[in-house]
């Protein structure tokens, strides 16, 4: 026999029975909410969605709906990132979405995201100062200033393994290498018409000579580094 849970909505305030927490709906008043057990205290409660919760006990926690089906919880810490199942061992990258605040699930967070819900298209990057931060995807590659701990960070898709990649923002424009593959290219802003290209780099090269001439690939442009 199923446990039977006696909830009472977030929304309305009435009671309401489930066999089951997690993403559910009130027939009553036709709200979706969540609901899921608290870490700290085992109560059950009701929230209008999974995410950054806190009990009314006072425990701050992520809770969200894995992909195996079952509720997962976490650290506040863990949420936006890489959020672990031990359950099932499976791993998804969780963040809302700037544009609607949709929760979204990912593979990684080191490629273009696009949300289900709105279908904006963002990038994630870690700034300097550790935090994650949003990016349209129409600003990649491109220089990003994080107004709140004042740092500007070159941000750009790596041409060897197609990933998100962050530089100091003084590397650009220059020679870069991708900490993660190796890849090394020479990137640079077209002097003319403005656009942002990438120009392969010997291995052996370990800095790029003064008076290094570039051509660019949308408007032919030769300029000088």
């Amino acid at each position: 026999m199923s446990e039977a849970f006696h909830l009472v909505c977030c929304y309305c305030g009435q009671p309401a029975v489930y066999s089951k927490l997690g993403h559910l709906c009130h027939s009553a008043c036709q709200n979706n909410f969540f609901a899921c057990a608290c870490p700290a205290c085992n109560k059950v409660g009701t929230y209008k969605d999974c995410g950054l919760l806190r009990c009314s006990c006072g425990k701050e926690f992520y809770a969200d709906v894995c992909r195996c089906g079952e509720i997962l919880v976490a650290e506040p810490s863990a949420f936006p990132g890489m959020i672990f199942h031990q359950e099932c061992n499976s791993s998804f990258f969780s963040i809302r979405c700037p544009n609607c605040r949709n929760l979204g699930h990912w593979p990684s967070g080191d490629s273009q995201l696009c949300c289900s819900k709105c279908h904006y298209s963002f990038y994630c990057v870690s700034c300097a100062c550790r935090e994650l931060l949003c990016v349209p995807s129409n600003n990649v590659p491109g220089i990003l200033h994080h107004e709140r701990c004042d740092s500007r960070i070159y941000v750009d898709i790596c041409g060897g393994c197609a990933k998100l990649a962050v530089w100091p923002r003084e590397a650009f424009p220059g020679l870069l290498v991708h900490k993660k593959c190796g890849h090394r290219f020479v990137c640079a802003q077209c002097i003319q018409c403005g656009a942002i290209g990438h120009w392969k780099a010997a291995e052996q090269l370990k800095q790029l000579p003064q008076g290094t001439k570039l051509r660019c690939g949308k408007c032919n442009q030769l300029m000088t580094l």
